[in-house]
């Protein structure tokens, strides 16, 4: 799929302006997801947006265009549970035509994107770090040091809890110093997490992935949902602009923060029916 993903049509720039009217104060950009493949020029793996694909430094890009707009600038990261995750791309199928046809993680050329697994490593997925080992744990620490180091975010989003005891502790204690160092000794950055035990005190912002704080909370917290699916989905049906207003009116009042997402294809532009959202939303959304 890689070749396919082209981002001609990528303008951050124009993105940037539509949320900024909206009344944007922060922005994320997509640092990493499951799928192993960076979103920056990232010296730890060739899998990366700026080598190949759309050969763009889509976190380079996104965060000019947000700090020139005086917003605050995120990336969230979903890479630690990809070793477990893509242990599946080296099964094959047990029928059909194809039964016994290894899947691409099979491919050696390939082992570098879907991991050089264990034969007998169990090709399911669970959401735990059992059975990770300590290479790869490395190797997260120093990819999302990369992404920290050259590209600052003011907020880093883990997609799940703090991986990796004393790797992802480390982690998050860089990016406050080095937040520190930035703003004469004030941390300026935040760390979100969606475990509750990791934020207890005070170390990061709780994250509800598509949920709420069930009362009007001490502290503040993020919800995170899209206008649709996660990802680019031809067919599915967006929110209408009224149903993200009542959402972030009940956010709000609770204390906290909507981080909302806006699905792009491959060409890197909003669809016709991304923009017949803003085009229906209140004066201040166009």
């Amino acid at each position: 799929m890689i070749p396919t993903f082209k981002g001609e049509k990528f303008d951050p720039e124009h993105l940037m302006d539509l949320y900024q009217k909206a009344g944007a104060k922060y922005f994320f950009s997509m640092g990493v997801h499951h799928d192993n493949f960076d979103m920056w020029n990232s010296k730890h793996t060739r899998w990366n947006a700026a080598n190949m694909g759309p050969k763009k430094d889509v976190v380079g890009m996104f965060r000019k265009a947000a700090l020139k707009r005086g917003m605050k600038f995120g990336v969230s990261e979903h890479l630690w549970i990809s070793y477990k995750w893509f242990g599946v791309s080296h099964d094959s199928d047990k029928t059909g035509q194809y039964a016994g046809v290894g899947y691409d993680g099979n491919d050696p050329k390939n082992f570098d994107l879907y991991h050089d697994l264990p034969k007998d490593y169990p090709a399911k997925i669970s959401w735990d770090d059992k059975g990770i080992p300590d290479t790869w744990k490395r190797h997260w620490f120093d990819r999302i040091k990369d992404l920290v180091d050259n590209y600052q975010p003011d907020i880093l989003y883990t997609d799940g809890p703090l991986p990796f005891e004393e790797y992802g502790l480390s982690l998050v204690a860089h990016l406050y110093n080095d937040s520190a160092r930035r703003h004469g000794g004030k941390v300026e950055a935040v760390y979100n997490s969606k475990l509750k035990e990791d934020c207890a005190e005070g170390t990061c912002v709780l994250d509800f992935e598509r949920g709420l704080a069930d009362a009007i909370a001490p502290n503040p917290w993020q919800t995170d949902t899209c206008i649709g699916n996660w990802h680019y989905q031809r067919d599915v049906k967006y929110k209408t602009p009224k149903t993200v207003i009542d959402m972030l009116v009940d956010i709000v009042s609770r204390n906290g923060n909507l981080l909302l997402n806006f699905p792009l294809p491959g060409s890197g532009a909003l669809d016709d029916r991304n923009w017949r959202f803003w085009r229906r939303s209140p004066s201040g959304w166009r």
